[in-house]
């Protein structure tokens, strides 16, 4: 339990406060790169401030303060020009630093253009996604968390706007114990009630959680965070899930790969009270299976409302991400912890909670939070655990088979229009298996 004062002091994000002043220190995720070929202008909300993306027509990102200085009309509603952003008011045009390029209005000998200057934040692009940079310069290295970056693979982002507060989302990550209620037991009811039939391959993970029985839960510190780790019932503590385990990197990403699938998940504070979920889904192959080329600024993306609804208008509750947002948004728009009462499986969250108010107190007394790169080395000596093989039931038994929509029919990738061509990959890694395994049996 948490008193007022100290819930508001980890959850809100603002301007000198003193999460915000932490959350700063970090690179967020804003926007698939995907989305600004579609539309090279958006607005974007981040640690309660507005900002301006843009993609000018030469292809290069710029994220600037949200007004024109001119007449202060929001630039979320202008265009790219060849002089950059283009103000729709009057004309005025500025490039990715935020430099006013053209004030049409003005005569051609006018320099006043070189005197005006919108303030300019970094921004990155990296395996699909833009990430942006608000805080102190000079801005620290861009840390990549995805354990499969390594493999061959077929990437897919999912992004939502959520309406509650950042952290009841990531505390989520430690809260281990949820995973076979919410997702097992709960689920079980919710497909009972929808009428889906056995044989349907949304059940595969629920039978799978609500059956595994979790024997023992840990949580263990290390060097980027905490690592969560389960025993289910007949395993031993040899098991990967008991070894590995999946990992919260601080202060806000989720790192998880199983049996060919690997996501790193981001919880973004866009305010107090909205935040943004950004999901990277890495799907990997074996070597032998061909899977088709993706530009990383073209990596496709699927942008739904927080819940997505059914033809009567009732919220589909039939996949993992509908159950957490729905519990994730019931807590109300900012959780109240003065009212919780904790238990001994509730260790993980704690151990977050004080990890926060540790990496508060450096920022405020003028140190450098963890996670926080300045070098090449930093970065390339990033040591996470290797991918799982097992988690809970993926749909690829032991002899190869595998059955359409096990991958993703507990996600919210099952409502993608994307959906076919990364099931399509995993139905053809079977199918190239199983040829294989008959010629050797023919040659033998």
């Amino acid at each position: 339990m948490l008193t007022n004062e100290q819930n508001d002091r980890l959850t809100r994000v603002g301007p000198e406060t003193p999460m915000g002043n932490l959350f700063r220190r970090y690179w967020h995720p804003v926007a698939p790169s995907a989305q600004l070929h579609e539309k090279p202008v958006k607005a974007v909300q981040l640690l309660g401030e507005d900002y301006v993306l843009f993609r000018d027509e030469k292809g290069r990102l710029g994220l600037v303060e949200p007004r024109c200085a001119h007449r202060q009309v929001e630039l979320k509603l202008g265009y790219v020009a060849p002089e950059g952003l283009r103000c729709p008011y009057h004309g005025w045009s500025y490039d990715v630093t935020g430099q006013c390029t053209s004030q049409p209005a003005e005569p051609p000998e006018s320099r006043f253009k070189d005197k005006i200057k919108l303030k300019s934040f970094p921004v990155q692009e990296k395996e699909g996604l833009i990430f942006a940079y608000v805080g102190p310069e000079p801005a620290p290295l861009l840390a990549w968390w995805d354990r499969a970056a390594s493999t061959r693979g077929f990437k897919h982002i999912t992004i939502q706007e959520i309406p509650c507060n950042w952290l009841q989302m990531t505390e989520n990550i430690s809260d281990y114990s949820h995973s076979s209620w919410l997702h097992g037991h709960y689920a079980s009811h919710i497909l009972s009630q929808l009428g889906i039939p056995a044989d349907d391959p949304r059940w595969l993970q629920v039978r799978s959680r609500a059956g595994h029985v979790q024997k023992k839960l840990d949580w263990r510190i290390f060097k980027y965070g905490i690592s969560s780790h389960v025993l289910l019932e007949g395993q031993t503590e040899e098991h990967e899930m008991w070894t590995h385990g999946h990992q919260h990197i601080f202060p806000h990403v989720n790192s998880l790969a199983q049996s060919g699938l690997s996501f790193t998940n981001y919880y973004v504070p866009m305010d107090d009270d909205h935040t943004l979920f950004v999901r990277r889904e890495h799907y990997y192959f074996s070597p032998d299976i061909p899977v088709p080329h993706q530009d990383e600024d073209r990596i496709p993306y699927f942008a739904p409302p927080w819940m997505l609804t059914d033809e009567n208008g009732n919220w589909r509750m039939d996949h993992n991400n509908a159950q957490d947002n729905i519990v994730f948004v019931g807590q109300g728009r900012i959780y109240d912890r003065s009212k919780e009462n904790l238990a001994g499986s509730d260790r993980g969250l704690v151990m977050f909670r004080r990890m926060l108010d540790e990496q508060l107190r450096v920022v405020e007394d003028g140190g450098e939070p963890m996670n926080v790169f300045r070098t090449e080395e930093e970065l390339n000596n990033i040591e996470m655990p290797p991918p799982l093989t097992y988690y809970y039931d993926r749909g690829r038994g032991a002899d190869g088979s595998y059955t359409y929509g096990a991958t993703t029919s507990q996600q919210l990738t099952q409502y993608s229009p994307h959906r076919d061509a990364i099931e399509n990959l995993f139905l053809n890694e079977e199918k190239i298996k199983r040829d294989a395994k008959h010629k050797a049996k023919q040659s033998f």
